[in-house]
């Protein structure tokens, strides 16, 4: 069964962010068996999802169904989703900390994308939220106003 693709079907995604596997072959022996690597796909977007990946997004409602409306092409960061959108999908997904973080750091508004999901992180918890969430957040957000701050007295300086 070496260098064999693992059957996939696709989904069209639904939550705002979707985690999920990609098998590919190995890259440091064609002949062996593929590897797994983690993949993001976005609202809106269609993928080619293995059964573990399908299996666990059906349970927690990530994909559209053929009944519902297929909505058009959503928002890919998460700066760009309201708070009930994050909100539903933190409840839903259940993310880990390093899933979060590292959304928000591709974010090209990583500002921004940390105080939207230290909002749904707050009311999704009913407020018990994760303290390394929160502080690594938080951290995310120190850092943009400090980058903002020595852009600001970098152009003031060139006046």
């Amino acid at each position: 069964m070496a260098n064999q693709k693992k059957p996939t079907q696709e989904r069209r995604v639904k939550d705002a962010v979707f985690v999920y596997h990609a098998s590919i072959p190995s890259p440091v022996d064609p002949d062996a068996e593929p590897v797994l690597v983690e993949r993001t796909a976005y609202h809106g977007q269609t993928v080619d999802l293995l059964s573990h990946d399908i299996e666990r997004g059906e349970r927690h409602g990530a994909f559209f169904t053929e009944e519902e409306p297929q909505a058009g092409e959503g928002a890919k960061w998460a700066s760009q989703f309201d708070h009930d959108s994050l909100v539903q999908w933190m409840q839903r997904t259940q993310p880990s900390t390093q899933e979060v973080t590292n959304l928000v750091n591709e974010d090209p508004d990583p500002k921004q994308a940390a105080e939207k999901m230290l909002a749904a992180e707050r009311e999704s918890s009913g407020g018990d939220v994760r303290e390394d969430l929160m502080a690594g957040l938080q951290a995310i957000i120190a850092g943009a106003e400090a980058e903002h701050d020595a852009d600001s007295q970098e152009q003031r300086g060139t006046e």
